[in-house]
């Protein structure tokens, strides 16, 4: 079954300030972060199911570079993912 992506704006947010960050330490760093988002998200477009739920129904999908994870939740109902936020893993998961 085919789900939709949406991103909650705080999702958004997170990947708009790392990006900033990997940027201001290196030039082009920031594009290499968004691809490796962009590959995370990508697989749970293709399963959303592949990854198990962490916390409660919260699955997280880690990029392969970079130390962050994609949290997002499954809605079966409305047939749509739901990207939580990207969070860096040394950041606590419960402040979302």
């Amino acid at each position: 079954m085919k789900y939709d992506l949406v991103y909650l704006s705080e999702a958004q947010s997170d990947i708009q300030n790392a990006k900033k960050w990997y940027k201001s330490k290196q030039i082009g760093l920031e594009k290499r972060f968004v691809n490796e988002v962009k590959k995370a998200i990508q697989l749970i477009g293709n399963d959303p199911f592949l990854f198990e739920a962490r916390y409660r129904d919260t699955h997280i999908v880690f990029t392969n570079t970079f130390p962050f994870g994609v949290h997002y939740i499954i809605d079966k109902i409305k047939n749509r993912v739901v990207i939580l936020a990207v969070l860096h893993t040394s950041k606590d998961s419960n402040i979302w």
